[in-house]
């Protein structure tokens, strides 16, 4: 080796690789850092109300909580509000009410002079069957309504009860009979649920609707990051018959809240957020009120980094053996790389059972391609390295094997580094630049190197230069005569 050329040449090489190296060291930095995920709420467990749900009333339930609400009649200015159409039933004679009785049932929203104010809370007790297939997860939960009705007044004095209490089908059977908010869940995919219902009348108007059910909703699966995606899980919430003009919801912030249990299976939840909307689609004629409740989850990927990213890492890296072995041994050196070509095929089936096929393009099924791609690479590689070897080339050969001992690994770091940023890494900003700026280091650093060994490995082969110049050089002469002896016993046996 020229020792002489090394001390020359090493405040070149130290210039050349330092910003190379500064970039690489920056991106590796900053690659992990971005802006926190906001902070998980804390869960809330169940309001007595509707852990007693299906049942009567806690003895200890506290009515002064009714006027708290912005939809009680205490809160609103329509509260004494007086119908021309409302009529008394129980002063009619028997003829006249069984005529009555027998008319269809007009409702109207109780405020005749402006939007009626409901008051929603919506409780998620659990999310189960999350199947990006169908676009489709299923949600149970408990939803609490309170509006203000004057037409629901009665005299608490004279019943001697101050509230009215309904009960599944009498709730079903009494909603039929008075105003209510016929709510439905807007990205709902079949029939909701109700497994349990209840409808409290207060006796000064106030009326409060809780129901626990079960739904089927459908929301958009973001799969490109996977296994490393973050998904929002919606749910959308309004009146199937009132516009905005008639009906506003108001988010009572007690009533809204997950459960203590709530788990979601391969996934952690981050939070929910709860907002109103007021939404006018094309099939509307007017806007409506919406509650809309998002659900922010991540996947655990910790599954699919075991049992597929770091097994393929590692046949890839086996399978960089061959470039320590000789460019003659063509044989062994293609059966490492094909059993690695082989094994990357079989993941490739693997990764297109988990996820349904009109779902291409995630993170996962790229790095079983690019595991793949390297494969054949290096199959090519050994290919070229055996046919410069016997047309007289062997230095060229043996400096390819040496270059790629560094150059392939860096180009398959850099590769991935390039999909995470651009699959996984693109809505955070810091740790995109960071990833961005690897990407970038490494493939200039990946250059140096290969100008840097290829510079090293002529001075350390004076023979190398000699035998492109044409002068004499025994290492190319005694190959020819190898390779002359190869030929000349290869048409032996053919003759």
């Amino acid at each position: 080796m020229d020792v002489s050329f090394k001390k020359e040449n090493r405040p070149i090489l130290i210039k050349c690789i330092t910003p190379a190296i500064a970039l690489l060291v920056f991106g590796v930095l900053y690659q992990h850092e971005g802006p926190s995920a906001p902070p998980i709420e804390s869960p809330q467990p169940i309001p007595e109300h509707l852990r007693n749900l299906g049942s009567s009333l806690p003895s200890d339930y506290n009515t002064d909580e009714q006027t708290k609400r912005a939809g009680a009649c205490a809160n609103v200015d329509y509260a004494n509000a007086t119908y021309l159409d409302q009529v008394d039933l129980h002063s009619l004679p028997l003829n006249e009410l069984m005529i009555e009785l027998d008319h269809p049932f007009f409702v109207s929203p109780p405020n005749p002079n402006g939007p009626t104010i409901v008051d929603i809370g919506l409780y998620i007790h659990s999310i189960f069957d999350l199947d990006p297939g169908l676009s489709t997860f299923e949600m149970e939960g408990y939803l609490d309504l309170i509006w203000c009705d004057p037409h629901t007044k009665f005299d608490a004095e004279a019943e001697g009860k101050d509230r009215h209490i309904f009960l599944e089908r009498d709730a079903a059977k009494e909603l039929e009979s008075i105003w209510w908010p016929a709510i439905a869940f807007k990205n709902e995919k079949g029939k909701r649920v109700t497994e349990n219902q209840e409808v409290v009348i207060e006796s000064d108007g106030t009326v409060e609707y809780r129901e626990k059910f079960k739904v089927t909703l459908t929301s958009k699966y973001e799969m490109t990051q996977f296994p490393f995606d973050k998904q929002v899980l919606r749910a959308e919430v309004e009146s199937f018959a009132w516009n905005s003009d008639q009906m506003q919801f108001h988010i009572e912030e007690d009533l809204v809240g997950f459960s203590e249990d709530f788990e979601i299976p391969e996934q952690t939840m981050t939070h929910i957020e709860e907002h109103l909307e007021t939404v006018k689609e094309a099939r509307d004629r007017h806007p409506f009120s919406e509650l809309v409740t998002e659900i922010h989850i991540h996947r655990n990927p910790a599954y699919y980094v075991t049992k597929v990213c770091i097994p393929l890492c590692l046949i890839v890296a086996i399978s960089w053996a061959v470039f320590w072995m000789d460019p003659t041994d063509l044989a062994n050196r293609m059966a490492i790389s094909f059993t690695g070509v082989l094994t990357s095929a079989a993941y490739q089936f693997v990764v297109s059972d988990i996820l349904p096929r009109h779902i291409t393009n995630t993170f996962l099924a790229n790095f079983v391609l690019v595991t793949f791609v390297m494969q054949i690479l290096t199959a090519i590689e050994n290919v070229a390295v055996r046919n410069l070897h016997f047309q007289g080339h062997p230095l060229a050969a043996k400096m390819i094997d040496r270059v790629c001992r560094v150059v392939v690994p860096l180009l398959f770091l850099a590769v991935c580094n390039i999909m995470a940023s651009v699959q996984i890494l693109h809505d955070d900003k810091l740790s995109y630049g960071g990833l961005l700026c690897v990407s970038i280091g490494l493939p200039v650093l990946l250059i140096l190197i290969v100008l840097y060994m290829i510079r090293r490995f002529k001075a350390s082969h004076p023979e190398y230069g000699s035998a492109k110049t044409g002068t004499d050089n025994p290492i190319e002469k005694d190959l020819n005569k190898t390779s002359q002896d190869h030929i000349d016993v290869e048409s032996g046996e053919d003759k």
